[in-house]
This record gives C-alpha cells, sequence and structure tokens, in this order.
C-alpha cells in the first residue's frame, strides 16, 4: 500500500506483541463504559465500540505494525 501511494518505506516494525493487551482494556473499557459514550458522542461511537467489541476485532491474525516512508 505505502508503494503505490509513492512512498518508500524505509522501515517497519512489528508491535503485536508490545501492543496486545491494549486491545483487551479497550474492549474492557468500551464495555463498561459502552451507554455513556454512546450518551456523550452519539450514533459515531456506538458504530466504533460496536465493531470494537465485534469477536473480528480479536483475530489472532491482526496486529501492529509502524511503518517509516520517505517520498
Amino acid at each position: 500500500m505505502l508503494a503505490a501511494a509513492g512512498l518508500q518505506v524505509v522501515e517497519l516494525l512489528d508491535l503485536t506483541a508490545e501492543t496486545r493487551r491494549t486491545l483487551q482494556r479497550m474492549r474492557d473499557g468500551a464495555r463498561r463504559h459502552y451507554d455513556a459514550l454512546v450518551a456523550a458522542h452519539g450514533e459515531t461511537a456506538q458504530q466504533y465500540l460496536d465493531q470494537l467489541l465485534s469477536p473480528a476485532a480479536c483475530e489472532s491474525s491482526l496486529g501492529y505494525v509502524l511503518a517509516v516512508a520517505r517520498v
């Protein structure tokens, strides 16, 4: 994707192991504060929270990468 956007990849770092606990913490907070977040931020927040709480969000094949690129 980066190359298709005209960028040259300088470095790719897999941050999956370092960020694995972040997703679970976000999901816990979403469950705990779901109603208040939706009341405060509306339908957009509800859509985001529903995606975060879906089983697909925990798919083990998903991960996080940091890409450093230049034009």
